[in-house]
Formats: structure tokens, sequence, C-alpha cells
């Protein structure tokens, strides 16, 4: 399965393939490691430091078998480089086979159509 993020609150690109086994991501912009909306984004970060500064890494690896909250990111880890390898080439074939416009930079805000 595929799955993509590129607007919800902020610009926040990311790019998924989930096997039955594990989830690979790729985050195109490393924001924060979760979204907070911007009506009480500044409270939230001032009640909780750590998330200001912190940073979502480029990718994300995580086995969905051993750990299904998803709290260890395998991904950089030398155990786990074929699969990582592997999965990162699937999720680029599918971008590039779907002509995923993300490929090319940043992508404009969507107009609104109403």
């Amino acid at each position: 399965m595929f799955a993509e993020k590129t607007h919800h609150c902020h610009y926040d690109p990311m790019r998924c393939i989930r096997t039955r086994t594990h989830k690979y991501i790729f985050n195109f912009g490393q924001l924060r490691p979760i979204e907070i909306p911007s009506d009480v984004e500044m409270d939230t970060l001032a009640s909780v430091p750590k998330l200001h500064r912190s940073r979502r890494p480029m990718a994300e690896l995580h086995d969905l078998v051993n750990d299904p909250l998803e709290r260890e990111n395998l991904a950089g880890s030398p155990e786990s480089a074929a699969l990582e390898a592997d999965l990162k080439a699937r999720l680029h074939d599918f971008l590039k086979g779907t002509e995923d416009a993300l490929l090319n930079g940043v992508l404009p805000i969507p107009k609104y159509l109403g």
C-alpha cells in the first residue's frame, strides 16, 4: 500500500510504502514529529519545548510486527539496510510511475475551487 500527504495544516510532504510487516516513510520536509494545528501551536510548543526543537528524520522504517506502535526507527541501521533500500526503491518507482509532482520540487498550495 502507498500513502501520501502534502498539505494539511502546513506544507508537510511525505510519501509512504507499507507492507504486511514494515512501513517506510520518506519525509520530504523535516518538520516537527507531530503536526500541531496553527491555532494551538504556540501554546503547545510552550508547554512541550522539546517539540519545538525536534524534527522528523528524513527516512523512517518501522517493523510493524515487533513494534506495532512504531517507537523505534530502524532507518539507517546496518541490520535494516537491505530492507530499507528495497522499500525506498519500490516507493521511488511508484512515485515515478504515477508522475508524482513532488519529484520535481516544492508543490504550490492548491487553489480553492469553490
